[in-house]
C-alpha cells in the first residue's frame, strides 16, 4: 500500500537557473532542520531531518514536489540533539535499505556509556524503523555513515581517535568498534564517509597533528591497514578546533569533496594518495558539493543564515546566488532526475 502523501505548502521559494545547473530551495517537511538527503538508482529522494528532539524520514518519487508521511526514526527512549554540523546522517544500502544515524541528547543521559552514536534502519518494504541501537557505547562526536549495495555499512566517529564500527550484513549486526591507525582527528570537526565504486571506504576528516588542522582522507580497505593523505596542500595552524563541516560524494571520475579552511569554503576532486586541486567559492561553513550534470557541478554553503550556491561548468566558469534561511545550521542537498539541485532548508 502506498504511504499517504502530504503536499509542501510552499515548495518553491527560490529557483535560479545558472548555466547547466539549476538550484531550487525546498522547505524541509514540518519546518525541520539539519537535513541529509540522497537519491536512489530510480531517482527517488530520501530525506532525514530533525524536528525538536526527534529524527524523521520521508521519501519523494516526484523530484521533491511531494513527500511521504514522515516516519519517526528514533525510538521513544532516545531524544535526539543537534546543531551546527551535528545532525542525522543517511545512507542507502543493499536492497534499498535506509540507514540512519543521529546524536543523542547527552544532557538527558547521565551514564557516559549511553552517549554513543545512535543507529536505526528501514528495511525494504517495512513501515517502521528498527529499534535504535547505541553503536560504540562511549562519549563520541563527529558522526558519519556510509553503506553500499553489497551489505557493507560503516559508522564513523571520533572519540580520541578516528573510530569505525562495521556491519557486513546490511546493518543487522555490527562488529566491535575499532580505531583507524594513523589519524589524529580534530576534536569537533565533522567527518564524512562514502564507499567508492571499488568497495573501499573513504573517510574525510580534519587531522590536528602539531596543531596544523588539515583536511585528510583515510582510505580504509575491507581488511588490512588504512592509508592516509592530505586532501589539499592547505595548512591551518590553530590551537583550537574550528568546528567545521565537510562533504564527500561519488562522482563520475572518482570522489568530489567540499571542506572549510581558514573560514573559506573549497571543493575539489579527490585524487588517491595526492592533494586535490582546491577551488575556493567564498566565506562560510557546512559546504555541499554535487556533480549536478555531465557539464556542471553545484556547490552550496552557509554564511550565517544565508544559503549560498554556485554553479561551475567544465570550463571553470561560474555563476552564483543566495537567500536568507531560518537558521545557520547544516542543510541537505540532492540532484534530481532532471538535473536540478534541491537544497533542503
Amino acid at each position: 500500500m502506498r504511504p499517504p502523501i502530504f503536499f509542501l505548502a510552499a515548495l518553491l521559494f527560490s529557483a535560479t537557473a545558472f548555466g547547466a545547473v539549476e538550484f531550487v530551495a525546498v522547505p524541509t517537511p514540518g519546518n525541520g532542520k539539519l537535513s541529509d538527503a540522497l537519491t536512489d538508482e530510480a531517482g527517488a529522494i530520501h530525506l532525514v531531518y530533525q524536528k525538536g528532539a526527534d529524527v524523521f524520514y520521508a521519501k519523494s518519487s516526484d523530484d521533491g514536489a511531494t513527500f511521504s508521511t514522515p516516519l519517526r526514526v528514533n525510538s521513544a527512549t532516545g531524544p535526539a540533539a543537534g546543531g551546527m554540523f551535528r545532525g542525522p546522517a543517511l545512507a542507502l544500502g543493499k536492497g534499498g535499505t535506509v540507514h540512519v544515524i543521529w546524536y543523542p541528547d547527552q544532557a538527558k543521559l547521565p551514564a557516559k556509556a549511553d552517549w554513543g552514536v545512535r543507529y536505526a534502519r528501514l528495511d525494504a518494504g517495512a513501515t517502521a524503523f528498527t529499534a535504535e541501537q547505541n553503536i560504540g557505547r562511549r562519549p563520541s562526536d563527529n558522526y558519519s555513515l556510509a553503506a553500499d549495495a553489497s551489505g557493507n555499512v560503516a559508522v564513523v566517529w571520533t572519540a580520541g581517535a578516528l573510530t569505525i564500527a562495521r556491519s557486513r550484513d546490511n546493518g543487522a549486526t555490527f562488529q566491535p568498534a575499532e580505531n583507524i591507525p594513523g589519524a589524529d582527528p580534530c576534536e569537533c570537526c565533522a567527518t564524512r564517509a562514502v564507499f567508492t565504486a571499488q568497495g573501499r571506504l573513504s573517510v574525510l576528516y580534519r587531522d590536528k597533528k602539531d596543531n596544523d588542522r588539515v583536511m585528510s582522507i583515510a582510505d580504509v580497505p575491507a581488511t588490512g591497514t588504512a592509508s592516509h593523505w592530505k586532501l589539499s596542500d592547505q595548512t591551518w595552524p590553530i590551537k583550537a578546533c574550528p568546528m567545521t563541516g565537510s562533504f564527500i560524494t561519488r562522482a563520475a571520475t572518482g570522489l568530489l569533496a567540499a571542506w572549510e579552511n581558514t573560514g573559506n569554503v573549497y571543493f575539489g576532486l579527490v585524487k588517491t594518495g595526492s592533494p586535490a586541486t582546491a577551488t575556493m567559492v567564498g566565506r562560510g561553513k557546512y559546504p555541499v558539493a554535487l556533480p549536478a550534470s555531465a557539464t556542471g557541478t553545484g556547490i552550496a554553503w552557509k554564511t550565517g543564515r544565508t544559503l549560498n550556491w554556485k554553479s561551475f561548468d567544465t570550463n571553470g566558469a561560474s555563476t552564483s546566488g543566495s537567500m536568507e534561511t531560518p537558521n545557520a545550521d547544516r542543510f541537505g542537498a540532492v540532484v534530481t532526475k532532471s538535473g536540478k539541485v534541491l537544497l533542503f532548508e
